[in-house]
């Protein structure tokens, strides 16, 4: 069987010079190439493909994510905490000066407030005017405190929407770039 195939392609060749095999086998080299080649493009291109979606999937993201975010800084309504620990900072004080409390020992009842002209004084007593001074004081810093935590969940989430901002860019270059290989690539 050696033998026969031996003969067989011996066939294959006569009446050729070497000059017609030698053309033949570098024509047969340049195909061989050229499929490598090709084969390398279509891998490049399938490569550059999956990196663009993914980078877009990425992006969606992180834009969707910074949308969320926008709207839990929203909710979370900072200003209106701002002006009600202010307003409630005024009258605590208000309730704490030594000049009401003066004020407040001067009332009897039945004889008019000199400041708004009611005649009965619920918070002459200093016992009942301390313990609304003391719901007050509590209820001043559970809204500090709340404001505060906002703030702070505010400043995190606008960290978090730079970092994403950022990524994004990064993403954006990328798909820039991979656009500019698959162009050159086809």
């Amino acid at each position: 069987d050696a033998a026969n195939a031996f003969l067989t392609e011996n066939a294959k060749t006569d009446g050729l010079d070497a000059a017609t095999i030698q053309k033949d086998k570098e024509v047969a080299d340049r195909k061989v190439m050229d499929v490598k080649r090709a084969n390398e493009t279509y891998a490049k291109i399938t490569d550059l493909k999956g990196k663009i979606i993914e980078a877009q999937e990425l992006r969606k993201e992180k834009h969707d994510r910074n949308e969320e975010i926008d709207k839990e800084i929203l909710s979370l309504n900072t200003e209106d905490l701002e002006k009600e620990v202010e307003t409630l900072t005024r009258s605590y004080t208000l309730m704490t000066s030594e000049n009401w409390a003066h004020h407040r020992s001067m009332l009897h009842d039945g004889e008019p407030c000199p400041l708004c002209g009611a005649t009965e004084h619920p918070y002459h007593d200093k016992a009942k005017a301390d313990a609304v001074i003391s719901e007050h004081k509590a209820l001043l810093d559970n809204k500090k405190k709340a404001l505060n935590d906002n703030k702070e969940k505010v400043r995190k989430l606008r960290e978090a929407k730079a970092g994403n901002k950022g990524q994004m860019t990064q993403l954006d270059n990328s798909l820039n770039g991979y656009q500019r290989d698959l162009a050159t690539s086809k």
